[in-house]
């Protein structure tokens, strides 16, 4: 893993026992079920056991039908042992449920039959962050996974897909607020120390804790829990998985060794709990390329292909993913499509839309507050260290000075705009999106290479994503004259540019203010190909929401504050039933279903 974090410096007692308070212990933890693939009239997948160390021996599960390929035991910390099993059951001309047996508790999955594309679920978001005041307000995230499960209970699921943001660790429980020595960090005077701030035994262990009892604490919330043990899960990563904005930071902030450690740790956690599988053994396991990245492909019906971008484990503030890996991804995803000439869709999972309205003037604002900021720092620093020691300690005393160099907390420089990583609060989150400035042209260079496998293929290509706390649905297409917007689809049936773009955020999360919304409805409907800056391609955002779920007329109808999950439903043309289901102003009624048709590319 030293390819791409920090090493190990420490060695942990694997039977030490993690110790900090406000956290669910491991006896509720339940077994979590995930997908492999399902291709060659196989289904395969895994299910982990995370048990005390001393019952490992006795952890094992029985299957209905099928087989237990394999099990191994991958890991122990914190006097608990991860144990992977492995399954595999043969498709048939029918749907099948599929049952098995762990500490004499019975669990049922289903999973498609032969000739039949999965009914997926999606997701994203699966948090409060810190910042709200009055997460029982919103009852957690326990009202949409309640739906979400009545709904499995009428008409199952067969995978269940999670685009990052799993869990947040820098949510309700805080890494930074809640592990000592990180809070400490925060306090270090001058921003530019951090990077000076060295990793020791002490950060290895609490840290370790925080992800370990985080993740054993927030896999059990209730109807989660549910989900996770009886709809075969296929997840990717974002920020929150790590911390909020992780990659998306100045260069000697994120190579720092506090910053290297943290993600080396997050992804290690990441990789067991999501994953099932050690950095050892991930490529062996599925995810590429090799100590390079953490994608993955998985054929989710007998026409379907899903491939999950990694894009933050080598995330800088210029790239998301680097070339090179880039070159894997299309490499891997061709020999797949040539070996699978029945595939119809291929569904991207992009963690951050792809396409979206743009902010324009504020990314340009808060990276100029940014490099206000960091330039007054380095004057003030360089004037500093001019001055003799005694003079020195009087000068940073004065109160302005403070503000400068430290630059985050409350009286700071710019204070109200200043994260606690000293740059603008938004920065990080525009930063983090494929539409920003610095990454436009990597995005429109993924989007050009799929344009091209969906026209040699003859697959429809669409995104499923979240992170941005609001729902609705966007597209790319051949730019015509019509600016109509078709719900059947019947416009694109062979427009090979037409990709279409599900934002489904948060499950969890609070959504943003009206004023967000308003924002964003400022952009045109439709962008010409001189805004998306791809020949011939054009994007628009989906009038989807003229009705709220009230009911009410809704004037800015391209985009909604509401919590929100997603499904798919394969029609027998092989078109696509893509809904939103929105909670209710009433959080104690089911979602109101919002619906669009992707058509299958002819």
């Amino acid at each position: 893993m030293q390819s791409m974090f920090a090493p190990a410096e420490f060695l942990l007692d694997p039977n030490e026992p993690a110790a900090l308070p406000g956290f669910k212990g491991l006896a509720g933890l339940g077994p979590l079920l995930r997908l492999s693939d399902i291709s060659n009239g196989v289904w395969t997948g895994s299910i982990m056991l995370t048990v005390p160390t001393s019952e490992a021996h006795l952890a094992t599960v029985s299957l209905s039908r099928g087989s237990v390929k394999k099990r191994t035991v991958l890991a122990s910390f914190s006097g608990a042992t991860f144990i992977r099993v492995d399954l595999q059951v043969s498709l048939a001309d029918s749907a099948q449920t599929v049952s098995y047996t762990y500490k004499n508790s019975r669990y049922e999955f289903v999973i498609p039959a032969v000739n039949q594309n999965s009914h997926i679920a999606f997701f994203s978001c699966n948090g409060l962050t810190d910042d709200v005041k009055d997460p029982a307000a919103f009852q957690g995230i326990l009202p949409l996974w309640r739906d979400l499960m009545q709904k499995h209970r009428e008409n199952p699921f067969h995978v269940l897909v999670g685009g990052g943001d799993q869990i947040y660790m820098d949510g309700q429980h805080h890494l930074f607020k809640e592990v000592p020595l990180l809070a400490e960090f925060l306090k270090t005077p001058d921003i530019a120390d951090r990077k000076k701030v060295q990793w020791t035994h002490e950060h290895e262990r609490s840290v370790s804790d925080f992800y370990f009892q985080n993740y054993v604490s927030h896999f059990q919330e209730p109807e989660f829990r549910d989900a996770l043990a009886c709809i075969p899960y296929a997840f990717t990563s974002d920020d929150h998985d790590i911390f909020d904005g992780y990659g998306s930071y100045p260069e000697e902030i994120r190579t720092s060794p506090v910053f290297l450690n943290i993600g080396r740790i997050a992804f290690y956690f990441y990789l067991l709990f999501q994953h099932h599988t050690t950095v050892e053994h991930a490529a062996s396991m599925g995810l590429f390329p090799e100590n390079r990245g953490y994608n993955w492909i998985k054929q989710v019906g007998s026409n379907t292909l899903s491939i999950g971008f990694d894009v933050r484990s080598k995330r800088t503030e210029d790239q998301i993913v680097p070339e090179d890996v880039w070159a894997d991804i299309w490499a891997t995803l061709s020999s797949r499509l040539d070996s699978s000439p029945e595939i119809r869709h291929l569904l991207v999972i992009a963690t951050i839309p792809v396409t979206y309205p743009r902010f324009g003037i504020v990314d340009e604002v808060m990276d100029g507050v940014n490099d206000i900021q960091l330039g007054l720092r380095w004057l003030v620093r360089k004037g500093v260290e001019a001055l003799s020691p005694r003079e020195a300690d009087e000068v940073k005393e004065n109160e302005v000075v403070k503000d400068i160099l430290e630059g985050t907390g409350e009286g700071a420089l710019f204070g109200n705009l200043l994260g606690m990583h000293g740059q603008p609060e938004l920065r990080d989150d525009l930063l983090d999106a494929w539409i920003h400035a610095r990454h436009l042209k990597e995005r429109n260079s993924m989007i050009t290479k799929l344009q091209q496998l969906a026209e040699k293929y003859r697959v429809r290509v669409t995104f499923l994503s979240g992170d941005v706390h609001i729902c609705g649905m966007g597209r790319l297409r051949t730019v015509t004259d019509s600016d109509e917007f078709d719900f059947a689809g019947n416009d694109v049936t062979s427009d090979h540019r037409a990709m279409y773009q599900l934002i489904s955020s948060g499950i969890g999360n609070a959504p943003p203010p009206d004023a967000v919304i308003e924002l964003l409805h400022t952009n045109n409907r439709i962008l010409s190909p001189e805004v998306s800056e791809i020949p011939e391609t054009c994007e628009e955002m989906i009038p989807l929401f003229s009705k709220d779920v009230d009911d009410t007329d809704r004037e800015d109808n391209r985009l909604l504050p509401r919590r929100n999950w997603a499904s798919m439903e394969f029609r027998p043309d092989l078109s696509v039933a893509m809904y939103l289901h929105v909670e209710n102003v009433d959080i104690e009624k089911p979602t109101v279903p919002y619906a669009v048709a992707i058509p299958r590319l002819v």
